[in-house]
């Protein structure tokens, strides 16, 4: 019987006109003519024309006709980006941990979620309202255009939660976008439930073609019924199904949200629904007393009061932090220093509720992070070691959020964002986007928005790494003006030096020092550094133990002298009289110039971690000595070194046990090669027999698949019965009693059988959908890995390393080649793949792949290329500012980067005619890390030796890499990657070494041990370029320097021949005491004196103890023999004079 009417005469090919198309009505003419010739003995030309019955006019609709097969695939289709693109958002939010910032900022998870359905609502609504609008052009010319608004709206809405719930499982953004379309299409294919929107979405378009089809349109009065016989479901329903999905979604969202909020963030137990607290955000009992540190200093107002904090990772052997007690002051910053893995960022995560404390507890400003986290991030303000900024956000617009969304009215927070970019140096840079700022400038900014809305607690999370010298310091300014209880953990030690009002140094989760800077320089310190550039050692060493006869001689580098005035059992005095007479001596004695320098507080901080850890790699490195053993050790030298065609082959199979190593640690390759295109063709295979069973989803198995089909046609049989009554009449013309009875043995066609036939042309689209994203994911497999390479600069680094372009080409070639045939071979074991004759068809498709997805992409030149020699053996320091030309440099004398004019010889090999030669005799470290997270330490190691034709055995044991060399790069802290990257570019002992800001992000004590290294290459009698943002650094490993700006040289020498000439005098640090116990220090007295005594010093530090002043160049041995005298007048409890810092001179060159 007719399921249901649609307008249009009965003319289908397939269930009207079968005795047409399936040839048995030419058959039976045939038959019936023979028949007649048979008994007349004549042929009867006789000509049989059909028509079908006239119909009345009718719309013949093609576009109806095929919307309910496309329309619910092809409204998928076109959400698939948006849903990926609103998964990757959420999720790159959360891995940015911008989600958690803003918690810490005082948002509500509740106002974040709200604030992504609005601005994903509003994205996907638009698609809706435009085709609702088109009702203008008559798409859908007779349904209720508020229907379908409301139809395609809850389908949005349904489709949001989706994407929130999807969110949820999630870290990575790339890999949530890839995998969220995916899923998202998915869904739709099998049409298994209901409870899928996508699902509920195809019904409803069903229904809808069906009703347009018919002239009718979806009315108000006919979206709760069918046209089909016998249905129960329904347009309205389709509706009503997605409103639940909608709840549905939203619900596990928020409850998945709560419990599993990712790598970052406090989870709640799995009943907290259920708990009163939660819902009336009550406080729960507290089972622990308040607890203080120390003694503290009276008068301050306590900000953070850490007791007991106790944090203990999963799968950790150790705690993280362990038992951590101390008190942070409100106006003062509190340095928290420590090693790579030393607890701090842990605490400071605890702080902020990154992370729920293990056990013990803090208090800021008396509310307990357990239980009053909402209340305290209105207060908090936090820069972590990322920028916290939104790409496409410009600067002023950052500075506002942050500012509204710390409660400030609109016309404060726009006057502060006004006076912040006068801060922070960039007004020139409010309508800039974020993304489009220097490094150093993002960081400004992410500072910056830690203070904004008047936060009384700031937590600054390494706020200068990677930052140059200049943009750090306009940093300090900005601490400096907004002080507040300020946490800052650097690695960066003049830094906690110039900032910090104490300093508080932890290891492996504990507390071990706590105080001033000058406190723990007077207690731990070993006294003054005496510089001198002379020309006659004896007669000079013997002048300094004349005055001071404890003076050790520590260094000599070059023409550089350092000596050790131990600042315990001396007078002062005699440093006095030893300046004086260096001072009246100078020409005399040969000396072209003389400084002194305090105990820095990296040294404090090194000889803490001596005395308090028992690591060996460490222990070797007291007061910045390399062990004697150096040169030998860590050189990266091998035995023997293997050339020529061998050495091309080691490369080769280098190239190959690389790519094998990745391959087997990466799920992800091998889910895009083999899992997904497995699961797509089982997916194909699968649609056509879950689609035939889609009609009886929905009530309708009370119809018996067996049941033969009557013919659903109207006159069905009407074709062969007037062929037979035709031929009868002809008949009848020569007999004149003649019957003619037509026997007809239809095999009858099964419902079953129908819909299978109409399932075959429907799932046609869905199955070619299906077979092209199976198959695209080979070739994209094969590009994702030597994008990766090309990336992260390791395609580059191993070109350095001595591999030529042809043997890094041929090696993936063969690589990608061999799994993909050797897959086939296993997979299928089909001739066509087997069969010697198909070798060359399959090479040849190989072919075509790897030169489809192969690029060259080129680069312009953005600075100068500097002239200078580097000569053996020596360290040359780079300097200069972010965007200076440091790296462009680097990467033209590698051959990174094409060079606009000029020459460069590397050990008499030109950078322009002879680089594969340049790279034999080149090791570099680029600025970021060029290394494969799925390789292991010793796995790198050994691919470099293979390279450069050194045993690999070796390699791990002289580098003093193996106490972690078999875990796989992903788990190592940042300075033990950068560790790994120098490693790397001293294997096989090249006469050169580039290394391109070595030690970011490194710990002091990670920081010493590859200073060691380094000097021991200098050593062995090689040249070493060294860039670098830290002084102190400069200053221990290079015998010669240079700043940079803007592609050239402007100064160049000695480092104490720079600060002789471009330095402006001494610094001098006092401590002042109390006159009574229990008082505040009077600063007055010391400012006065200070004043008046050196006309024109300035005063750099104020702290609640603690002065500093730049004194302009003065008599050394006056300031000392002045200070001296007033000592106990000014109540000065400590002091110390120094010479101007590396740092000063470089802040001043670039103001010059």
């Amino acid at each position: 019987m007719i399921r249901y009417w649609d307008p249009g005469p009965r003319a289908d090919p397939m269930d009207d006109l079968r005795y047409i198309w399936g040839g048995f009505a030419y058959l039976q003419d045939m038959i019936e003519h023979g028949i007649i010739k048979t008994h007349t003995g004549k042929e009867w030309p006789l000509g049989v024309y059909l028509q079908q019955m006239p119909y009345p006019c009718y719309v013949d609709d093609l576009f109806m006709l095929t919307l309910n097969r496309c329309f619910p695939i092809f409204m998928v289709l076109a959400w698939v980006y948006s849903a990926s693109m609103t998964v990757k958002s959420i999720v790159l939010e959360k891995e940015m941990r911008l989600k958690e910032t803003l918690k810490a900022m005082g948002v509500t998870n509740r106002v974040l979620w709200c604030t992504w359905f609005i601005d994903t609502f509003f994205m996907m609504a638009s698609s809706t309202n435009i085709f609702v609008f088109s009702q203008g052009g008559k798409v859908l010319n007779y349904s209720n255009p508020i229907i379908l608004f409301l139809f395609l709206l809850t389908f949005t809405t349904a489709t949001i939660m989706q994407c929130f719930l999807m969110s949820v499982f999630f870290n990575k953004a790339n890999l949530a976008a890839a995998c969220s379309g995916i899923i998202y299409f998915t869904l739709y294919l099998p049409k298994l439930q209901l409870l899928m929107s996508q699902v509920a979405f195809g019904f409803g378009t069903e229904y809808l073609s069906r009703y347009e089809e018919q002239g009718l349109g979806l009315q108000w009065d006919n979206i709760q019924t069918s046209l089909l016989e016998g249905d129960e479901f329904s347009f309205f329903i389709s509706i009503i199904m997605m409103a639940v999905d909608t709840v549905l979604y939203g619900v596990l969202a928020w409850y998945l949200d709560n419990v599993f909020p990712g790598q970052y963030g406090i989870g709640r137990p799995f009943y907290f629904p259920i708990q009163p607290s939660y819902w009336l955000n009550r406080p729960e009992p507290l089972k622990q007393g308040r607890l203080f540190f120390e003694p503290e200093p009276s008068g301050l107002v306590v900000g953070v009061c850490v007791e007991n904090l106790y944090k203990m990772f999963s799968g950790s052997s150790r705690p993280a932090v362990d038992g951590l007690s101390i008190t942070f002051y409100e106006g003062h910053i509190t340095a928290f220093l420590g090693h790579n893995g030393a607890g701090k960022t842990t605490t400071m995560s605890i702080l902020t509720g990154m992370f729920p404390p293990t056990s013990g507890t803090a208090y800021i400003y008396g509310k307990d992070i357990r239980t009053d986290m909402d209340a305290i991030r209105k207060s908090l303000g936090m820069c972590p070691q990322h920028n916290i900024i939104f790409h496409h956000m410009t600067v002023a617009e950052h500075i506002l959020f942050y500012s509204l969304l710390k409660g400030r009215p609109l016309p404060e927070a726009q006057l502060e964002v006004e006076n912040m970019l006068e801060d922070l140096g960039l007004p020139h840079k409010r309508n800039e986007e974020a993304q489009n700022l220097s490094g150093g400038m993002q960081r400004k900014l992410s500072v910056a928005m830690a203070f904004v809305g008047g936060a009384k607690v700031v937590f600054l999370d390494e706020p200068t790494s990677g930052v140059d010298p200049y943009s750090r310091r306009s940093i300090w300014d900005l601490l400096l003006k907004y002080r507040r209880t300020v946490i800052l953990s650097t690695h960066h030690m003049d830094e906690a030096d110039l900032l910090s009002d104490r300093v508080a140094i932890i290891s492996q989760g504990c507390l071990y020092c706590c105080g001033s800077p000058l406190f723990l320089k007077n207690c731990l310190g070993a006294g003054f550094y005496l510089t001198l550039v002379r020309r006659i050692k004896e007669h000079i060493t013997a002048l300094v133990h004349h005055h001071v006869p404890e003076a050790r001689l520590i260094e000599v580098i070059g023409q550089e002298l350092t000596f050790l005035l131990p600042s315990r059992g001396f007078k002062h005095r005699s440093y006095a009289s030893l300046f004086r007479e260096l001072e009246e001596t100078l020409a005399d004695m040969g000396l072209s110039s003389f400084g002194v320098s305090d105990t820095s507080l990296e040294e404090i901080y090194i000889l803490t971690a001596l005395i308090l850890c028992a690591d060996t790699d460490r222990s070797v490195y007291a007061n910045g000595q390399s062990n004697s053993g150096g040169s030998t050790s860590r050189d990266g030298r091998g035995s023997y070194q293997v050339k020529g065609i061998f050495l091309v082959l080691k490369q080769f199979f280098a190239l190959l046990i690389k790519r094998f190593h990745h391959t087997t640690r990466s799920g992800k390759d091998f889910l895009a090669q083999v899992r997904i295109t497995a699961l797509l063709w089982k997916l194909f295979a699968f649609v056509a027999p879950v689609m035939k069973s889609i009609g009886f989803v929905w009530h309708h198995s009370h119809q018996s698949s067996t049941k033969p089909d009557q013919g659903t046609a109207v006159g069905g049989h009407s074709v062969s019965v007037i062929l037979t009554v035709l031929h009868t009449v002809v008949l009848l013309q020569s007999f004149k009693s003649v019957s003619v009875e037509l026997f007809m043995h239809v095999k009858y066609l099964y419902c079953s059988l129908i819909h299978s036939l109409r399932l075959s042309t429907s799932v046609d689209a869905v199955v070619a959908i299906c077979v092209i994203f199976a198959m695209s994911f080979v070739p994209a497999s094969f590009v994702l890995y030597l994008i990766q390479e090309r990336v992260t600069q390791a395609k580059h680094l191993q070109f350095v390393s001595g591999v030529s372009p042809l043997v890094y080409w041929i090696a993936n070639f063969f690589w990608d080649m061999v799994t993909m045939v050797v897959g086939i071979f296993i997979a299928f074991d089909k001739k066509c793949y087997t069969s010697p004759g198909n070798l060359q068809a399959l090479i040849t498709f190989g072919l075509c792949v790897k030169s489809t997805m192969s690029f060259d992409f080129s680069t312009l030149l953005t600075s100068e290329l500097c002239m200078n020699s580097f000569l053996l053996p020596q360290c040359f320091g780079l300097l200069g500012v972010n965007g200076a030309g440091k790296t462009t440099t680097f990467k033209m004398l590698t051959g990174d980067i094409d060079v606009t004019s000029g020459e460069a010889v590397v050990t008499g090999y030109s950078i322009l005619t002879n680089i594969l030669d340049v790279h034999q005799n080149m090791g570099y470290c680029p600025q970021f890390d060029a290394i494969d997270d799925l390789l292991t330490g010793r796995e790198h190691l050994h691919l470099y030796a293979r390279l450069r034709g050194v045993p690999e055995s070796e390699i791990s044991r002289k580098l003093g890499l193996f106490g972690y060399a078999g875990c796989t790069a992903s788990t190592y802290s940042g300075g033990n990657k950068r560790k790994l990257s120098t490693a790397i570019a001293m294997i096989g002992c090249p006469a050169l070494l580039l290394l391109d800001e070595p030690t970011t992000g490194m710990d002091p004590h990670s920081r010493r041990f590859l200073w060691n290294s380094i000097m021991s290459v200098i050593q062995g009698g090689r040249a070493v370029v060294l860039t670098s943002h830290s002084m102190e650094e400069c200053e221990a490993l290079c015998t010669r320097l240079a700043i940079m700006v803007n592609g050239t040289f402007k100064c160049l020498g000695t480092i104490q021949h720079l600060k002789y000439k471009f330095g402006d005098g001494y610094v001098v640090t006092m401590k002042i005491r109390a006159a009574k116990a229990g008082t505040v220090p009077d600063l007055n007295p010391a400012e006065a004196f200070m004043e008046s005594t050196f006309p024109g010093c300035i005063q750099r530090e104020k702290h609640y103890n603690t002065l500093q002043y730049e004194i302009a160049s003065s008599s050394l041995a006056r300031i000392f023999q002045l200070v001296l005298a007033n000592k106990e007048m000014l109540n000065i409890e400590d002091y110390s004079v120094s010479q101007t810092t590396l740092d000063q001179v470089f802040h001043m060159t670039l103001l010059a």
